[in-house]
């Protein structure tokens, strides 16, 4: 080996030892992330959705998807700051209003934070969908939640067909929809 390959290789192994121990940091940070620990496995592509009972913003009991059996459900995870869930929520509105005569139902998770905050949003933006309150991100985990938005499409057997995380377009979640109606 001539003394460039020899120096080479001295780097090479240079690099990779100062490398290791920050790869095993961050594979231990992620690992031991508190959202991944507490978090549900991940829910796949025809799984049932999971039963959860939260209180709408009248205070009244809802049950997903107990509540909405037979028709096809969106479930959009989101929070007031979330710029994402924010330009979302007017196409998921416009297409409420556009198949809820075919049976499509949107209902609003939010997640985190309390009644006042989310009372003042949804009057702000004029969404007439169903929304519910998850204050303990309980929900949230049972559906695998871990970034936001997240959303969910449901078919009229409570099976998910679909599931986005981050935000779409309405033309996207228009297809998906119409694939599912």
């Amino acid at each position: 080996m001539t003394n460039a390959e020899e120096k080479i290789c001295q780097k090479r192994a240079y690099i990779q030892l100062q490398l290791l121990p920050v790869l095993a940091l961050v594979l231990t940070i992620i690992l031991a992330h508190p959202k991944a620990a507490l978090s549900e496995p991940a829910l796949m592509i025809g799984d049932p959705a999971p039963r959860v009972a939260l209180n709408d913003l009248a205070g009244m009991k809802t049950t997903i998807p107990d509540s909405f059996k037979g028709k096809v459900l969106i479930i959009h995870f989101w929070t007031e700051g979330c710029s994402s869930c924010a330009r979302e929520m007017p196409s998921l509105e416009s297409l409420s209003a556009e198949y809820k005569s075919k049976g499509l139902i949107v209902v609003a998770v939010n997640v985190g934070q309390q009644k006042d905050t989310v009372s003042a949003f949804v009057t702000k933006t004029g969404i007439s969908y169903p929304v519910v309150l998850d204050p303990e991100s309980i929900a949230a985990r049972k559906y695998g939640v871990l970034g936001l938005p997240r959303t969910f499409f449901l078919d009229r057997a409570g099976r998910i067909k679909y599931k986005i995380l981050g935000e779409a377009s309405e033309k996207t979640l228009k297809k998906l929809i119409l694939k599912i109606l």
